[in-house]
């Protein structure tokens, strides 16, 4: 790309490893999302219809929560390149998202038929994987999950999606010592997950929400932690910097920042009207009423980067300006980033009166206290 600005493989190689690294398990920093968007938005200028372009468009799309959109595109690419993949895998995601996993199922049997010596194949399985246990077809989940992980070559960030896959199958087939082996080796390789992590996301489709609620029923049933403590103290010292990881043991205070419990968040509410606003991470879409839901808006980075800029117009925004506007910052609980990584970011754009909800909506959820549909804004 230096050598060439026009470079059009080499714009979505770097692309895809962005997207890849981000939307498969958590975008770390607001910059490399948006410098994924901006490769795409120059190669749509180069080669719109190019095959590359149109799969890889559609799972950047897809990493944000469009699905409604990547449909269209992956739709193309399957119609203009029937001997691609890429489109297939694409499309089949969404199908899933969209509460039509029947149908993703033929399409990545099709992605396997037309390159069954496929890099990616191990991908193919765990997705076919995932639409059977979500239409409960638990004995299919075991076997593509179970064929996934004899062929992957490495562990791209999925491998404990799929042994918790697998617990969940397990558990509904009755064979409860394999479904607690998988569960142990998933907590294992990613041991910050809980029952109530377990999400849809956008676009909420009511049969996806309800397939994702009865995955958790099994979750419970195998043993797997319902919620993160929002008192717990890991001993973990204070900073003043973004992290990128998406979830880990988090100190229990920001700096220029206060915590604030779950029952003392219901006093403020009932004292004053605090702007709430949530990073919009594990979604099902409702939050605490009054809720403003800003998606990325936890994301690492510096206080020095794009994201912080588009912050501080949508803050004066939301707050008319009012540096002293008591904010609350609500993320997912007490083991995610997001939301003491915003409330750092408030402070450093000036704001005087930000509490971080530290137990965040899951704590929120355990204390069965009402929720509200979230509003989600663009900034």
């Amino acid at each position: 790309m230096e050598r060439d600005p026009s470079a059009v493989l080499a714009m979505l190689g770097v692309a895809y490893h962005l997207i890849d690294k981000g939307a498969s398990v958590h975008w770390g920093d607001f910059d490399s999302m948006r410098r994924a968007e901006s490769l795409l938005t120059k190669a749509r200028e180069l080669v719109p219809q190019s095959r590359l372009f149109l799969s890889l468009m559609a799972y950047w799309l897809r990493g944000r929560g469009r699905c409604d959109e990547a449909v269209a595109l992956a739709e193309e690419a399957v119609r203009r390149f029937p001997n691609d993949p890429g489109g297939y895998s694409q499309l089949a995601q969404c199908k899933i998202t969209l509460g039509r996993a029947e149908e993703a199922i033929p399409l990545i049997e099709q992605a396997i038929r037309v390159n069954p010596r496929d890099p990616y194949l191990y991908n193919r399985y765990r997705i076919m994987g995932d639409a059977s246990l979500l239409l409960g077809r638990n004995q299919d989940a075991i076997a593509f999950y179970e064929r996934s992980l004899a062929v992957s070559p490495y562990d791209d960030g999925n491998r404990a999606f799929i042994h918790r896959g697998l617990a969940a199958a397990y558990a509904r087939s009755g064979r409860m010592a394999e479904a607690k082996r998988a569960l142990a080796e998933a907590n294992r390789l990613r041991r910050y997950d809980t029952v109530r992590s377990q999400s849809p996301g956008p676009p909420f489709h009511p049969v996806l929400t309800e397939q994702i609620r009865g995955i958790q029923a099994s979750l419970r049933v195998v043993g797997t932690r319902d919620h993160a403590d929002e008192d717990a103290d890991f001993g973990v010292p204070d900073d003043d910097r973004l992290h990128s990881e998406a979830a880990g043991p988090t100190p229990t205070s920001a700096p220029g920042a206060r915590t604030i419990r779950t029952a003392e968040l219901v006093r403020l509410l009932a004292a004053s009207s605090p702007l709430v606003i949530d990073t919009a991470q594990y979604l099902w879409g409702r939050s605490i009423p009054g809720a403003v839901g800003l998606r990325f808006s936890g994301l690492g980075g510096s206080l020095g980067d794009e994201a912080q800029d588009r912050l501080r117009r949508k803050m004066t925004e939301l707050s008319g300006g009012d540096l002293a506007r008591p904010i609350v910052v609500v993320s997912w609980n007490s083991e995610r980033f997001d939301g003491r990584n915003l409330a750092l970011r408030l402070v450093a754009l000036g704001y005087t009166q930000v509490w971080w909800y530290r137990g965040g909506r899951e704590a929120w959820e355990v204390a069965d206290l009402p929720e509200a549909e979230l509003s989600l804004q663009e900034w």
